[in-house]
């Protein structure tokens, strides 16, 4: 038997933790009536009637994708905001520049993604999109050249052209002495500079030479004595070049 014992009813309690799907945060609690409760994560709730609470979420803000041009091309879009979870990614579309052709975009660790033209970004394995750089990588166009070898004077050619050579669009061309082939009687004077085309044909570069020149030098002697019976004659004459009959001195009788 008890006596002058007052029972209090406990009252029921729960504790309620607002959790948010990927992509979204917790903002706030309100009550059924949609007034303001709280901002903490866990709530501690003392039932003593039907209630209702409610966690409200929002969606996280939005990403930056950037789609960035290595070498000469351009991108239809250099970037776009998107929503993690209910954004939709337009993509964006390589584009080569003359001489030039797409090779595939990679990611910020220089990965490769893709090898198509247009790239569309995906959601990551959580469903969301993330802030990325996307890179459109563009390279030259394979192309070959000519080397014809000229007299400097007259321009005319002084042997044959050469072998087509191997080279990239755009690249500029200009032939040292080092490089220059060694043509028999001729020396090298300079070369053009060529900045190559797309057009082979049309992909020449003319290295230039002077013809060399020689002395010729005679002597006029005695067979019997050894005397000398007139100056020397002294010509000089270009490689190849024809010349008319030698002067011949006057020379002494015996």
């Amino acid at each position: 038997t008890f006596s002058n014992v007052v029972v209090t009813p406990v009252k029921p309690t729960a504790a309620v933790t607002a959790m948010p799907d990927n992509g979204y945060l917790f903002v706030d609690w309100t009550d059924g009536r949609g007034s303001f409760v709280n901002t903490e994560v866990v709530r501690a709730i003392e039932v003593e009637t039907d209630t209702t609470y409610r966690a409200n979420f929002v969606e996280s803000g939005a990403v930056l994708v950037q789609y960035l041009v290595n070498g000469e091309g351009e991108v239809s879009v250099e970037s776009e905001s998107l929503r993690p979870s209910t954004g939709v990614a337009g993509g964006s579309e390589a584009k080569a520049a003359t001489g030039y052709h797409f090779v595939n975009w990679t990611d910020s660790e220089g990965k490769e993604v893709s090898t198509t033209a247009k790239y569309v970004p995906g959601k990551n394995n959580d469903g969301l999109y993330e802030a990325a750089v996307y890179t459109a990588n563009f390279e030259a166009d394979a192309q070959t050249y000519y080397v014809e070898y000229r007299d400097i004077d007259s321009k005319e050619e002084i042997a044959p052209r050469s072998e087509a050579q191997d080279t990239v669009f755009d690249a500029v061309i200009k032939i040292s002495e080092d490089e220059a082939a060694e043509i028999s009687g001729y020396t090298f004077v300079e070369s053009d500079e060529l900045t190559i085309g797309t057009n082979n044909a049309e992909n020449v570069v003319a290295v230039y030479y002077r013809r060399n020149s020689y002395n010729l030098t005679i002597h006029y002697r005695s067979a019997a004595t050894g005397e000398t019976l007139a100056n020397d004659y002294i010509a000089t004459y270009l490689y190849k070049q024809v010349y008319g009959p030698i002067f011949s001195p006057a020379i002494p009788k015996n």
